[in-house]
This record gives C-alpha cells, structure tokens and sequence, in this order.
C-alpha cells in the first residue's frame, strides 16, 4: 500500500526529557560530621591541635621534703595542620546555557557535592594510620566491633565523652544484620540491639546503633590484603579538620578563544589523626 498518512509525514518534537531524574549513583558524605572541626586559621595556612598531658600526684612521708619530678611537669604538645586547596572546575557552552536544562546552579550544587565527597575520603585514607587493630576472622561480626569499641573506651579511661561512632562498609553492615537474624530470641528481645534490623538506611550512611555505638554505612574505604579497612572511634577527638566556612564558588565568563562560562568551587582544609588511642582499624573481609 502506498500514500497513507503516517507519524513520519508530521512536524514534532523529537527529543522530551523526562520530568523525573536519577541522581547519580555516588556516595553521599558520611564521615565528615564525625570530625571535630574549627575554621581556617587567619594570616597561614597552619593550626596546631593542642593534646594536654597530664600531672601524676606522689605520697611522700611526713617531714620529708618533696623533690620535684617528672610528674610534677605539666607539657602540652602538637599536632600540624596544613591547609590545602581542593577544586572543581566546569565550563557551561554558551549553547548549553541557552538550549540546554543543566544551568550554573545546578552545575555548582554538583560541585559542593564533589568536593564534599573528597573531603570525606580524605579521612577514610587515615583509618589504616591508627596504630590499634582489631582483626574479623574472615566476615565482620557484632564482636569485631564490639572488642573495637572496648578498646577505645578502655584508652579514653572515662576522661572524654563515651559516644563512639563505626564507619563501616555496605558488606559489614550486611553481615552485621544477617548475624543479628540469626541471634535468636534472647538478642531480638533487646531494643538495643536491633535498631540496625529496622527501618531503611539514612541518606547520611546511618544505619543503626550497636551498644554504645552510632553505626554508619559508606564506601571508598581503604583495602589491603582482601580485608575493607573500617574504624570505630570517637569522633569529639580522635580526628580533627580545618575547612573553609563554605565552598568558594567563582563565576567567569569567557569570550576570547572560546564562548563559555567557567564556574570553580573551591575549599581549604585538612584532617588529621589527632588521638591515635581514640580510634581503632577495624579490618574484615571485603
């Protein structure tokens, strides 16, 4: 047959974007917020994080004179920070900005989001440095983490706040509820102990309480020999960060050699260990 009228003979839109979208598939930012931070230092780009020591009190004998010791010296020491600049850049064509849905606020929102998730594995990449392990078996379980937080607790000796958090990965999360599943009566009948079974996972990687201890869940931790490198720690001091008060964002409008908009976000900062004893390493299998 011949001469019909079909869809192909019309004038008509041949490209409709959908009015949902898929954010995209990344990680959001977990370990930040269990940071203890403070503002850039003004005039350099270094802080100092002051550790206290501590005095050690002496019996002595009646009448005897007291000779001053070691442990009457009271010494602060430091931990060196330096400020360092992370960057993201993005150019919007003059045609993407006049045709197109992505537009600058969009383009610097996705730019804060980058440069939080960098700034999230800059303290990932310190949990190996912490010099106490606990070491799973093979898969991560409720006591891995446990002997983890007893650790911490027994180094802290009461002397700073007890809350304790554990970044973990999805795996361990995983093989900590299946565990749990499998408890039987006597642990499901424990408030305490279950919060990690109920609900959905939150947007900011919480995914539960184990006794004592603020559960989180994220990937892009550290791997070294098929064990995930997590941590439990205390997050009032074991790690301390300097940032900028927000992301610097700057707007440039390029003609010559090109017909663009460039658009930078940018950030100083830095996270150190600050208290080795207040965290530990926890290894499993990935």
């Amino acid at each position: 047959m011949a001469y019909e009228t079909e869809i192909s003979n019309s004038a008509k839109v041949t490209n409709v974007i959908s009015d949902g979208i898929s954010a995209a598939l990344v990680q959001a930012v977990v370990g930040l917020p269990h940071v203890h931070t403070e503002d850039l230092p003004k005039g350099t780009a270094i802080k100092l994080w002051r550790k206290d020591g501590s005095l050690t009190a002496e019996a002595i004998s009646e009448s005897a004179a007291y000779t001053p010791s070691a442990n009457s010296e009271f010494t602060q020491t430091t931990i060196s920070s330096t400020a360092t600049k992370t960057v993201v850049m993005s150019k919007l064509t003059a045609e993407a900005a006049q045709f197109g849905n992505i537009d600058l606020a969009k383009l610097a929102v996705e730019q804060g989001k980058a440069i939080a998730r960098k700034l999230d594995a800059d303290l990932y990449a310190l949990f190996p440095s912490l010099a106490t392990v606990v070491t799973a078996t093979s898969i991560l379980t409720v006591n891995d983490v446990l002997q983890a937080a007893y650790s911490v607790r027994a180094s802290l000796a009461g002397g700073i706040g007890q809350r304790l958090v554990a970044i973990l990965d999805y795996k361990g999360v995983f093989e900590l509820q299946k565990e749990l599943m499998n408890s039987g009566a006597a642990v499901l009948a424990q408030p305490g102990m279950t919060s990690l079974l109920s609900g959905l996972a939150q947007l900011n990687g919480y995914a539960g309480q184990l006794p004592g201890i603020d559960v989180f869940q994220t990937s892009g931790l550290a791997t070294n020999g098929g064990d995930d490198e997590a941590a439990v720690f205390n997050p009032e001091t074991c790690f301390a960060g300097v940032y900028s008060p927000s992301v610097i964002v700057k707007q440039i409008d390029v003609g010559i050699g090109g017909f663009w908009t460039e658009l930078d976000s940018y950030v100083f900062s830095n996270v150190v260990e600050w208290n080795d004893l207040a965290g530990v390493l926890l290894k499993s299998d990935t």
